[in-house]
């Protein structure tokens, strides 16, 4: 997830327009979660919102726009622009243990896959001979197994 950021669109007319980017973010217990989805708003005194883009989590490189305030080509040069400065890597999901909904992300650095649950991190997954966890508290094989599992189907 990228911060608060600005980004000036090139205009199909000509003009540019500079736009204020901003990650939407759920409130968790003891921790925000970045919801994939960024809200466009103008970056003037008004501050008017111009719509969204949302990143599909499980799906890389699928996005999704709302609004009608740019055009298809001014839509792209907003998603590279978001893709460059923060590339897609990254597995989300939702489990139930003991009960409770978990949110989990599963960031790929390089063959190291750091995993966070409900935004804190909670360990450091890697695939040398086999599958084991470098860092972190011990997780429990279940979840091991299914962190493991999402990354091998992620990844075909």
């Amino acid at each position: 997830m990228i911060n608060i950021t600005t980004f000036t669109v090139n205009k199909d007319d000509g003009s540019k327009q500079t736009v204020t980017i901003e990650p939407v973010l759920i409130e968790l217990p003891g921790a925000k979660q970045f919801t994939g989805v960024y809200r466009l708003t103008d970056t003037d005194l008004t501050g008017k919102e111009l719509g969204e883009v949302a990143f599909h989590l499980y799906k890389v490189g699928e996005w999704e726009f709302t609004g009608d305030a740019f055009s298809c080509a001014e839509q792209d040069q907003i998603v590279e622009f978001i893709k460059e400065k923060e590339p897609f890597d990254s597995i989300a999901f939702s489990e139930i243990v003991d009960g409770t909904e978990h949110h989990y992300r599963i960031t790929d650095n390089e063959g190291h896959f750091g995993i966070e649950k409900d935004g804190i991190f909670i360990g450091v997954i890697e695939h040398n001979e086999d599958w084991e966890q470098i860092a972190g508290d011990p997780l429990p094989a279940e979840l091991f197994e299914k962190l493991v599992s999402k990354i091998e189907s992620f990844n075909d």
